[in-house]
C-alpha cells in the first residue's frame, strides 16, 4: 500500500491531496456561479437563454461536473465527515470529540460573520440604501452570521452560507453517532441503518448528514483505493456522477436505472442529491489510497487553494456581485458576448483568489487558533481533577499540629 501524502498542521496530520481537493471544490463553486451568470444554459439546460451552441453541449456532457456547484458542496460534506472523525476512529479518545464539539461553532463563526457583514455593506452601497435603513440592515446581517445561518440555514445576505447549517448540525450529529457507535467493530452497521433512516425521513438534510457518516468510514476502504487503476476508475466515475442533472443527455442511462429502481423495486431516493453525493464519496475515496492518482491534488498550488478554500467559498459572491457585471459591460463595446463574459469571469476568479488569501489571513486563520484554544479549555475543564502532593500538604501539616 502506498503512503498517504501527509503533512503536519496545527490540527494534526493533514492529507495534502484532500486539502487540494477541497480547494478545487471551492473553485468549482466559483465557476458554477460564473457560468450561471453568463452561460446559464450550460449550467441548468435549455430553460435559460443560450448565447452559444457550446453551452448546450457542455450541459449534455459529463464536463458539467467541473462547474457543478452542488457536487462541490457534497465533496465538502464528505471531506468534513472524514476529517472530523479521523482522529477519534484511531484513538477512541472521547476527549477528541469533546474538543471538536466545543470548538466547531467558533471555528466557523468569525469568517461567516465577517463575510455576511461585508456582503450586506456592499449590497447596501450598490443599492444606495437610505441612511435610516442601515441599522436594521446590518443588524439583520449580524443575526444571520451569528446564528441564523447556522441554525436555520438563513442566507439572505450571503447566499452560500446555507451550507453552514449542514456543516454545524451535521458535525454534531456525527460526533454523537461516533460516541455511541464509533468504537464498535459493527458500528458501520448502525451507520448504514442511520443513513437509511435519515434519507427516508429528511429528504434533503438527511442525505447531507449521511454524507458525513459515509465520509467517516472511508478510511476503512483505503486499501481498496491504493491500486492506481481502481483509484482512477473511482475518480472518473465519481466525476461523472458529480455532473448529474436528469435532463442532460449524458445521464440518460443513469435516469433509466434510477427509474427502474424506484418504480419497479420501490427504492425511492432523492436522486438529484443521492447521485452527486455518491460521486463525491467516490472522488474522496479515490484519493485516500495514496496512489499516483492523488499526486496532482497534493501539488503546492492545489494545497494553497485548500488553505484558502473556506475564505474563497465565503467571499467570492462579494466579488461577483460588485465587479462581474461592471467588468462585462466594460469589455462588451470592444468585443463579443463570449469574450466579454470570459474576461469578466476570469478577472473575478483571480480577484476572488486574492481576496480569499487576505480574508484567510485576517479572519480564517486566527479563528482556527481561537477555536483550538476553546477546544483545549473545554477538555481541560471536563477532565477529572487529580490531587497533587502540593494540594494535600497543607492539610497533612494541620493534622500533625492538631495531633
Amino acid at each position: 500500500m502506498k503512503t498517504l501524502d501527509i503533512a503536519p498542521s496545527g490540527r494534526g496530520p493533514k492529507v495534502l491531496s484532500l486539502e487540494g481537493l477541497r480547494g478545487l471544490a471551492a473553485v468549482i463553486v466559483v465557476l458554477s456561479h460564473i457560468m450561471m451568470e453568463f452561460f446559464p444554459t450550460a449550467a441548468v439546460g435549455r430553460l435559460h437563454e443560450q448565447h452559444i451552441p457550446l453551452e448546450q453541449w457542455l450541459y449534455d456532457s459529463p464536463f458539467r461536473a467541473f462547474y457543478a456547484g452542488f457536487f462541490a458542496v457534497c465533496i465538502f460534506f464528505v471531506l468534513s465527515g472524514y476529517v472530523l472523525s479521523l482522529k477519534y476512529l484511531k484513538t477512541f479518545d472521547s476527549n477528541v470529540i469533546s474538543d471538536s464539539m466545543a470548538k466547531r461553532y467558533f471555528r466557523l463563526l468569525p469568517a461567516v460573520l465577517a463575510s455576511t457583514l461585508l456582503m450586506a455593506i456592499a449590497a447596501g452601497i450598490l443599492n444606495q440604501m437610505p441612511a435610516a435603513a442601515w441599522p436594521r440592515h446590518l443588524l439583520s446581517a449580524a443575526r444571520e452570521g451569528l446564528y441564523g445561518g447556522f441554525l436555520f440555514g438563513e442566507n439572505t445576505h450571503n447566499a452560500v452560507i446555507w451550507t453552514m447549517q449542514v456543516e454545524l448540525l451535521g458535525s454534531f450529529a456525527l460526533f454523537i453517532y461516533l460516541l455511541m457507535f464509533g468504537r464498535f467493530r459493527w458500528g458501520w452497521v448502525a451507520g448504514v441503518v442511520l443513513c437509511a433512516g435519515l434519507m427516508a425521513r429528511l429528504p434533503l438534510m438527511g442525505y447531507f448528514f449521511a454524507m458525513f457518516i459515509c465520509g467517516a468510514y472511508l478510511g476503512r476502504a483505503v486499501r481498496f483505493a491504493s491500486n492506481p487503476a481502481i483509484a482512477a476508475i473511482l475518480l472518473l466515475v465519481g466525476i461523472y456522477l458529480g455532473g448529474y442533472d436528469s435532463p442532460s443527455t449524458a445521464y440518460r442511462q443513469v435516469v433509466v436505472l434510477a427509474n427502474t429502481l424506484q418504480f419497479e423495486y420501490g427504492i425511492a431516493l432523492n436522486w438529484p442529491v443521492f447521485i452527486p453525493g455518491l460521486g463525491a464519496v467516490l472522488v474522496v475515496l479515490s484519493l485516500l489510497g495514496g496512489s499516483v492518482i492523488s499526486a496532482p491534488f497534493a501539488s503546492r498550488f492545489c494545497v494553497w487553494l485548500g488553505k484558502i478554500s473556506f475564505s474563497l467559498y465565503l467571499t467570492h459572491t462579494l466579488i461577483l456581485m460588485v465587479l462581474s457585471k461592471w467588468l462585462f459591460e466594460l469589455a462588451l463595446p470592444t468585443t463579443n458576448y463570449v469574450s466579454a463574459a470570459i474576461f469578466s469571469g476570469l478577472t473575478c476568479l483571480i480577484l476572488s483568489l486574492l481576496t480569499a488569501e487576505y480574508f484567510y489571513r485576517i479572519f480564517d486563520k486566527p479563528s482556527v487558533a481561537w477555536a483550538n484554544r476553546i477546544g483545549r479549555s473545554a477538555v481541560e475543564a471536563s477532565a477529572p481533577h487529580t490531587a497533587q502532593p502540593s494540594d494535600t500538604q497543607p492539610l497533612a501539616s494541620s493534622l500533625v499540629k492538631n495531633g
